[in-house]
């Protein structure tokens, strides 16, 4: 496999796991690379075995081992090379850098041990800085020391000359690329950016037999990511007000979204919404409401409270919808609009909750008095347009499911975060379900296996018997 210009990694064979994960790889030159990994099918230890010449000329074989320490997500906390500390990552909302090297037992601030990753909308890594700084004390201009800068092709390939001599451990959408085999792990299947293909068939070909079978995020890789090697995730930002959302999302993602836009003289929103539901052939695993609001009703996106164009709480509290509706497991609701989860003293609900009680899926909204939805923006792996409560009166987004009322806080909500847990969970249960669900025996096949089993055992009681007689005529 080519790697590069200057480098080759050329593979000569792969030993796979019963659940499609690298197990042992053996190159061409020899260097040998085995894996292990958890119940989860995350990777916690790789053992590397490399051909190498001492000093004097003589051949032996070096070993590194190194261990990945994961939290319950998932999400590698920190990583150990021959039994020493490497790398301890940096979280925020998403993994921002590195503390390098080993823990400083004195508990004294150390410069230059701390890596930070500066990302584009795609999270790829482009500049990797550190914490100390370098400039000129006269005139008190400072900047950080950059450790490592690099361009990417479209497909995720670094540039040749418009990157620096040493690349940092994540790259390309911020995944680990494997030095030794120059392949990024990206879940269910393994990402070679050179070749711009994944190493093995799509698990969910079958069901979208349009994509081809080894292409990354659909070959949309200007404006998504691949999630974890089945799905691809969209990346975006939005100007104008944040609840034209809607229309923004089915713009620029009409193979997922679809928006229905909303008469202003239509006299009832809830009726437009659950047609929809009845006609659609499609699992909905999200569904976004955008509007403006208040304890009793949501309204157009103008901000006009006219006649027409509402989603009145009196008209869905306390209903019941008994045709089924075609969400799964893991569809959610989001409404966007102000006091969506404020409960109504007058019908005791808010809209929130009778949303949720009337389309039996999970629902987020806000509940506060004056505040107003504003755009926020994430800094790092995803410069997503978010929901952000304002600074006065009650400013808690709520979660309401199967009667209850669960507060998230105060932190923004980003309905592409929302879509994409959505969409990955589902993709997760549908392929557990494909490859890990029994085949049923009928009874055909019990009464064949039955059968041979009683040949077998016929077999075996003449090879015996005959067996017998031949020792018994010979004494």
């Amino acid at each position: 496999m080519k790697y590069n210009k200057k480098n080759l990694i050329c593979v000569q064979n792969i030993t796979w796991t019963a659940y499609h994960k690298r197990q042992r790889v053996v190159k061409d030159n020899g260097d040998e690379v085995t894996y292990q990994y958890d119940a989860m099918n995350k990777r916690i230890y790789s053992k590397v075995k490399i051909n190498a010449l001492d000093s004097e000329g003589n051949p032996f074989v070096q070993i590194e081992r190194t261990h990945y320490l994961r939290d319950a997500t998932g999400n590698v906390l920190a990583i150990y090379k021959n039994n020493e500390l490497e790398e301890l990552n940096i979280y925020g909302s998403a993994r921002l850098g590195a503390l390098k090297g080993k823990e400083n037992k004195k508990k004294n601030r150390v410069l230059g041990k701390k890596q930070y990753d500066l990302v584009n909308h795609l999270g790829n890594v482009l500049v990797s800085i550190s914490d100390n700084k370098e400039g000129n004390a006269a005139t008190n201009s400072y900047q950080n020391r950059v450790i490592s800068a690099q361009d990417y092709l479209a497909y995720g390939a670094i540039m040749q000359g418009r990157n620096t001599t040493s690349a940092p451990r994540h790259t390309f959408n911020g995944k680990e690329t494997d030095p030794t085999t120059g392949w990024q792990d990206y879940g269910f299947r393994d990402y070679q950016t050179v070749y711009k293909r994944f190493d093995r068939v799509d698990p969910l070909a079958s069901e979208y037999p349009w994509n081809s079978t080894y292409c990354f995020a659909e070959n949309d890789v200007i404006r998504s990511i691949d999630l974890d090697g089945l799905e691809k995730a969209f990346v975006f930002t939005i100007g104008k007000d944040t609840h034209y959302m809607g229309t923004e999302m089915e713009r620029q993602f009409p193979d997922v979204v679809q928006h229905i836009p909303i008469d202003m003289n239509s006299n009832s929103v809830e009726e437009i919404i659950l047609s929809y539901l009845e006609n659609c052939k499609e699992d909905v695993v999200f569904v976004m409401i955008n509007s403006h609001g208040s304890t009793d009703r949501l309204f157009g996106i103008d901000g006009n409270d006219n006649n027409g164009g509402r989603l009145k709480l009196v008209n869905i509290v306390n209903k019941a919808f008994n045709q089924e509706l075609p969400f799964t497991k893991e569809s959610l609701c989001f409404i966007s609009g102000c006091n969506a989860g404020t409960e109504n003293t007058f019908y005791q609900s808010s809209i929130a909750e009778s949303m949720a009680n009337l389309l039996k899926i999970p629902v987020i909204a806000a509940r506060r008095t004056t505040n107003k939805v504003e755009a926020c923006q994430v800094s790092q792996a995803l410069p997503n347009l978010g929901y952000k409560l304002g600074n006065t009166g009650t400013t808690d987004f709520f979660l309401f499911k199967n009667k209850e009322k669960i507060s998230l806080g105060d932190d923004p909500i980003y309905p592409v975060d929302l879509l994409n847990n959505a969409l990955s969970e589902y993709n997760f249960r549908k392929t557990k379900e494909q490859f890990f669900k029994p085949k049923p025996l009928n009874t055909y096949e019990i009464k064949q296996d039955y059968q041979t089993e009683q040949n077998v055992r016929i077999e075996n009681q003449k090879v015996y018997s005959s067996n017998s007689s031949k020792i018994k005529k010979r004494k």
